[in-house]
């Protein structure tokens, strides 16, 4: 199975889900009130979260568009003909329809 990489942000999630923790420590320890501790780490470790999710869901479209890409390439001028199905009431069958 193939791995996805997270090269783009990956220091940057890094730095906000860990100043997400010092905000929750910091406010745990009464440096800061409570609520505002609560919303900064709450900020934080969600926008870590949603550039991880954006980068896992580009790098997917980025790998399955190379696949779709390689896909075509074996595709050809051979197109498959439909042809409509023969009508039933034309082979004069005794099977009732």
């Amino acid at each position: 199975m193939t791995t996805i990489s997270n090269r783009g942000g990956g220091p940057f999630v890094a730095f906000l889900f860990i100043l997400g923790w010092i905000f929750a420590i910091m406010g745990g320890l009464s440096y800061i009130s409570e609520t505002t501790s609560l919303l900064f780490a709450a900020l934080f470790w969600l926008t870590a979260v949603i550039i991880l999710i954006w980068n896992r869901v580009k790098n997917y479209q980025i790998k399955r568009l190379s696949m779709q890409s390689d896909w075509n390439e074996f595709e050809g001028d051979d197109e498959t003909e439909f042809s409509a199905l023969p009508n039933p009431s034309e082979f004069e069958l005794d099977v009732p329809l």
